[in-house]
C-alpha cells in the first residue's frame, strides 16, 4: 500500500530518515522549507548574530526603568568624582584613609627625649632621639616587633 504523505521511516543500514513526500521517499528535510513552515517566523528558526547596529536605537525617553549609568559606557578617573575633606568623612578617622607604610603611622620628625618611653605596638616603626642630659651622647632608636613578637627599641646610631 501507498503511505500517507509525511510518513517517515529510519533506515538503519545507511543511519538516514526518509520521509514519504506523496510521491517519493525523500531524505527527511529536504522537505522543508519556507513555504510550509507555519506559524514560525524567521527570528525563530534562523541563526541570530546581532551587533550594537543591527537593533533600532532608542532615544532617553524610550528607555523606561533605566538609568544612565546602566545603558552608557563608564570611564571612571580619581578627578572624575568629587573630593572629600576631612570634615565629611564621618565615622572614619585617620588612620582608615590615609596611606600607611606598614601595621603604624609614619614619624616624619624624631623627637628627643630624655628616656625612651615603653616598647609597644603604638611605637613601632616610630624613631627617636634620646639625649640623658647635656653632655651626653644622644642615640637615634627604632621600635620594631622582635623574633619573640615582643617589642623592643633598637638603636640605629649614636652621636661622638
Amino acid at each position: 500500500s501507498t503511505p500517507n504523505e509525511g510518513f517517515a521511516v529510519w533506515i538503519e543500514d545507511t543511519t538516514v530518515q526518509k520521509v514519504y513526500n506523496g510521491t517519493a521517499w525523500v531524505f527527511f528535510g529536504s522537505t522543508i522549507n519556507h513555504a510550509n513552515i507555519t506559524g514560525v517566523t524567521p527570528d525563530q528558526h534562523h541563526p541570530q548574530a546581532h551587533t550594537l547596529g543591527s537593533h533600532t536605537t532608542k532615544e532617553h525617553a524610550e528607555l523606561t526603568e533605566v538609568t544612565p549609568d546602566q545603558h552608557h559606557p563608564q570611564a571612571h578617573t580619581l578627578g572624575s568624582h568629587s573630593t572629600k575633606a576631612h570634615g565629611e568623612l564621618t565615622d572614619i578617622g585617620p588612620s582608615d584613609h590615609h596611606a600607611k607604610t606598614g601595621n603604624y603611622e609614619v614619624f616624619p620628625l624624631t623627637e628627643k627625649v630624655t628616656s625612651l618611653p615603653a616598647a609597644g605596638a603604638d611605637n613601632v616603626g616610630r624613631i627617636m632621639r634620646e639625649r640623658s642630659g647635656v653632655g651626653q651622647a644622644t642615640k637615634v632608636c627604632i621600635c620594631m616587633e622582635n623574633a619573640a613578637d615582643g617589642y623592643e627599641w633598637v638603636q640605629i646610631g649614636i652621636s661622638t
